[in-house]
């Protein structure tokens, strides 16, 4: 078993070439990118995301994210009691607001 993996990168077309060249399957990537259940889903790949998927935060965002964290903090127990789950739907009004006020909410989503 290793647990640390050498970080480098690789291009679409030596993952390609190595899932099976011009006969390679989605599922064939797939396989070679994450593993499979025969062996544990463990693959020699670690898959990232090496880019922003939000804007960037203001002042004020991390003032309201300050000021949010604690209420949530608080709120916790309650909500687990209550709902049987923890945490706001970013589809909900409320969600959409506190994703407004911390600045990782998307206009045009």
């Amino acid at each position: 078993m290793n647990l640390f993996k050498q970080q480098r990168s690789t291009y679409k077309q030596d993952i390609k070439n190595k899932a099976g060249g011009d006969k390679a399957t989605a599922d064939s990537i797939l396989d070679l990118l994450f593993g499979t259940y025969y062996n544990d889903y463990d693959s020699e790949y670690v898959v990232t995301w090496e880019g922003s998927y939000s804007k960037e935060k203001n002042i004020w965002n991390r003032i309201a994210l300050l000021a949010i964290l604690p209420f949530f903090v608080i709120t916790i127990p309650l909500q687990w009691l209550l709902l049987g789950k923890v945490g706001v739907s970013q589809n909900s009004k409320f969600g959409r607001v506190i994703l407004k006020l911390t600045g990782d909410y998307a206009e045009d989503e």
